[in-house]
């Protein structure tokens, strides 16, 4: 055989091959609802305030955390979409205003800088879990991470124990938080491969373990299941969740 086209063969296969194992991506959506019989619950006790949300129109929970369990699932580099595989330069912002944090509940990467900006009315003193002084108000106090966090840290006021906000500080980028309707968008992530999620809540009893996923009564370990995604869009449909499984 001539020589030449057995090259060109060769390489050719190689393409074909490399091709055949790229790495293939998926977006993922949910909707995360109350799995109770309550007529237009607005939240389970009005002095909670953002601690515990629902939506009266659909019962869809606020601020519900879907993330990759790094306990159980490893990322490597190439298991993560090239265009997140790069810590955000841009600072992260959380803005203390009449009474409340915004964002409430926020997702950063480890690497980020946070800016807390503390308002001249609405933040009296705040402090977190990162290890510095109490932050007056009109001051802007910024954090540089520089490691994942195993636990959300807690931001909160020490004048007004109802103004308080959840920080997730992760390794990776794959993080949704269910917006006022419940639901809960990731996008980018490796499809083909077994990938262990958590669910968390700042308002849960432990952990989340009890829940309905499209009528189908199933039991998420200590808060954490299993998912393949196939390329493309994957709708995980309704995930229903108990009263029980929050604290009064």
């Amino acid at each position: 055989m001539n020589s030449t086209i057995l090259g060109s063969f060769v390489f050719a296969f190689g393409i074909v091959y490399g091709e055949a194992r790229a790495q293939e991506w998926a977006d993922v959506s949910l909707t995360v609802v109350l799995d109770n019989q309550a007529s237009n619950p607005e939240h389970a006790d009005a002095t909670k305030g953002e601690h515990f949300l629902v939506n009266p129109r659909n019962k869809g929970i606020v601020n519900v955390v879907l993330t990759i369990d790094t306990r159980r699932t490893t990322l490597e580099t190439k298991d993560i979409h090239p265009q997140l595989r790069e810590v955000p330069k841009e600072k992260a912002t959380l803005n203390a205003a009449n009474d409340r944090f915004v964002p409430h509940i926020s997702a950063i990467r480890a690497g980020q800088t946070i800016r807390i900006n503390a308002g001249a009315k609405g933040c009296p003193s705040c402090s977190a879990a990162w290890d510095r002084p109490m932050l007056r108000p009109g001051q802007t106090w910024e954090v540089a991470t520089n490691a994942s966090e195993r636990s959300p840290v807690r931001v909160e006021c020490s004048i007004n124990p109802q103004m308080s906000a959840f920080v997730l500080v992760l390794d990776h980028p794959y993080c949704g938080i269910s917006d006022r309707d419940g639901k809960i968008k990731i996008e980018k992530l490796p499809a083909g491969i077994p990938l262990q999620f958590k669910i968390w809540h700042e308002n849960q009893n432990r952990s989340i373990e009890d829940v309905v996923l499209n009528d189908n009564r199933v039991k998420w370990v200590r808060g954490s299941t299993q998912f393949t995604f196939r390329e493309g869009l994957n709708d995980l449909g309704t995930l229903k969740i108990g009263l029980s499984s929050f604290r009064e």
